[in-house]
């Protein structure tokens, strides 16, 4: 839907930015990003929701796009990643 549209550019954007790579046993040039960092800024991009029910909304965005194979999650070191599927 719309919503996982706005989160994966979102997501694609902070990759495309990010110093992480090469956690939870991935290939060294594998991008990451931390998963609040992710909820964080997807939950900035709507503006039309309720400001209290943002990060909630972006999070389910996020779990959609995982549960649908788009993206990928890991844990290392107590710290949660999202990385392209």
């Amino acid at each position: 839907g719309k919503n996982q549209k706005i989160a994966y550019s979102k997501i694609e954007f902070l990759l495309s930015i990010s110093p992480i790579s090469g956690r939870c046993f991935q290939l060294p040039d594998t991008k990451m990003v931390e998963v609040e960092d992710a909820v964080e800024e997807i939950s900035k991009a709507f503006t039309t929701t309720e400001k209290g029910k943002r990060r909630n909304q972006a999070r389910t965005a996020l779990q959609t796009l995982i549960s649908n194979g788009f993206l990928h999650t890991g844990s290392e070191n107590g710290k949660d990643y999202i990385w392209l599927s």
